[in-house]
């Protein structure tokens, strides 16, 4: 028994686990590995798909599987596979319908094609390309924007619009992220609680608006110091910026108090 091991930390990566070089710290390296090594259960929950993981840790480094493109997927790089899914439904066709006509302040799309990517520039000029690609099983499309007021503006649209049956998020500021409705981190992390087993104490941290749900749902959510207002407003703690730590942080000050 370790003395960990009813507690999962959910975290954000950009901005959160990560500093603002886009590296891990070797502090946080060490909270994560005295965490896990008494029986905590650490997952990283990314807007990412589970290969852009690979280029900042090894497989090893994954001990527990991990929540991906905001919430529509859990995947566990033991087995390799996807653990659940939750891809956009067939009204993805009206969105394509509804952005072909909204489609001037949009720079590029991308879109995330079962576990990989395609992406393209613009929209109109792609427009056949897009709509063959949907065709597929599709986790999220992202569209870049020209400024973050068309990036609000577009995504008020679509809520007001398509609201019931998708959720629009934004990881930066220019970016507008599509996702089916039940495709969130908050959503996800209660089956991920369900693949581990077992009742745990959770506690959620990241730094943007598409994390809410996650802070939202968490026994202890907390917002990094470099957060987003929106996410600091439904934050039980405001700790420490990504460049200090802030992993080490809450299994030093957090975790530590629970036991």
């Amino acid at each position: 028994m370790g003395k960990y091991d009813n507690i999962l930390i959910c975290s954000d990566l950009d901005g959160t686990l990560l500093g603002s070089d886009g590296k891990l710290s070797g502090e946080n390296l060490e909270a994560i590995n005295r965490f896990c090594d008494e029986g905590g259960k650490f997952c990283i929950s990314t807007g990412r798909l589970p290969s852009h993981l690979l280029k900042f840790f090894p497989k090893e480094f994954f001990k527990s599987p991990v929540i991906c493109c905001n919430g529509a997927c859990i995947y566990d790089y033991n087995e390799d596979k996807i653990l659940y899914a939750h891809p956009l439904g067939e009204k993805k066709y009206e969105i394509y319908e509804f952005l072909e006509k909204n489609s001037d302040q949009i720079i590029r799309t991308t879109i995330f094609v079962g576990p990989t990517l395609n992406a393209c520039e613009g929209f109109k000029e792609n427009a056949a390309w897009i709509k063959e690609t949907l065709s597929n099983t599709i986790y999220k499309v992202v569209l870049s924007m020209q400024s973050p007021k068309a990036a609000i503006e577009l995504r008020d649209k679509l809520t007001q619009k398509f609201g019931e049956f998708f959720n629009f998020s934004r990881s930066w500021d220019t970016g507008v992220e599509i996702l089916d409705h039940y495709a969130t981190k908050g959503h996800t992390i209660n089956h991920l609680k369900n693949i581990l087993g077992g009742k745990l104490i959770t506690i959620c941290v990241g730094d943007y608006e598409n994390d809410i749900t996650m802070i939202q749902v968490a026994d202890i959510g907390c917002a990094v110091k470099n957060a987003v207002p929106q996410l600091k407003a439904v934050a039980d703690r405001i700790i420490c910026s990504n460049d200090e730590h802030a992993t080490k942080y809450i299994v030093e000050n957090i975790c530590d108090k629970l036991i």
